[in-house]
């Protein structure tokens, strides 16, 4: 996806995640940050190492919800480690559920990040033409009206020679050297 723009783009449906280790979670996303900045790298020539991230709210409820301190680890996380990468967080389909949200957890994020989130109309005109605007015309998905028509195959994605795995041990030593992410 994106091939020909310098920014990769992270494509995230909270609703769709599977509930379970919460910290694990944490760590596939962050995995799919490195991956894209590895990737906007790549495709710039080493001149760009950035992404987007589109935050897709269809239905999520409380149900789905991370639990605060989920949340507050990942917030933590991004501005620690990927302000500069960042290019926009963009959220759509955000249902009231998601507004109360925001609004209690936007005044904790640092400024430099709160400027780099876009909240999309739910005018599915103005929705659209935005999107355009900040990933493309070609890299919009179908659910949101582009023309997009890639499906994620959780098996096809992680069946790859190039993926990397870290030992337990390497775990282990991450978790002591950042241990307020644990």
């Amino acid at each position: 996806n994106n091939k020909n723009a310098s920014h990769a783009i992270v494509w995230l449906r909270p609703a769709l995640r599977a509930s379970g280790d919460e910290i694990m979670y944490i760590r596939t996303v962050v995995r799919e940050l490195e991956r894209a900045v590895a990737l906007s790298m790549e495709r710039s020539e080493g001149r760009v190492g950035k992404f987007n991230v589109v935050v897709d709210g269809n239905d999520f409820s409380f149900g789905v919800m991370p639990s605060l301190k989920g949340i507050k680890a990942f917030v933590t996380i991004l501005q620690d480690h990927y302000v500069d990468r960042l290019g926009v967080v963009i959220l759509t389909s955000m249902g009231r559920f998601c507004e109360i949200l925001l609004k209690l957890f936007l005044p904790l994020i640092t400024e430099e990040v709160r400027n780099k989130i876009v909240i999309l109309s739910h005018d599915p005109v103005e929705r659209k033409a935005t999107l355009e605007t900040i990933l493309g015309k070609k890299n919009i998905a179908t659910w949101l009206g582009g023309t997009d028509v890639y499906k994620f195959n959780v098996d096809e994605y992680y069946d790859t020679d190039d993926t990397i795995f870290g030992t337990d041990e390497e775990a282990r030593e991450y978790l002591v050297t950042m241990p307020y992410h644990a």
